[in-house]
């Protein structure tokens, strides 16, 4: 017989984790829909926010490794959600 541990559901989880998980979507979402399409533009931008420029071939640089990043990020994220759901669906 097993131990009692075993046969419980799995914890639901907690609130924080909930919302660490969401914006774990959130950010590299909203950073690619607010990532400009053009390389001058992100090199304006960050030249607005901080106040010193970026060469052009910089922000082409910087735009696809933010564009590698964010995608890259919501793949895991995504993996990582069907997992979990793949796990409790056999447990349930």
């Amino acid at each position: 017989m097993s131990p009692s541990c075993c046969r419980e559901q799995p914890r639901r989880p907690s609130l924080v984790r909930r919302g660490l998980d969401i914006a774990g979507y959130l950010v590299p979402a909203g950073i690619l829909a607010l990532l400009p399409k053009c390389p001058l533009c992100l090199a304006a931008y960050i030249a607005v926010g901080t106040g010193f420029g970026i060469a052009t071939s910089t922000a082409v640089h910087l735009r696809t490794l933010l564009l590698v990043g964010c995608v890259a990020c919501l793949a895991v994220m995504a993996a990582k959600h069907a997992v979990r759901w793949m796990s409790w669906r056999r447990i349930s």
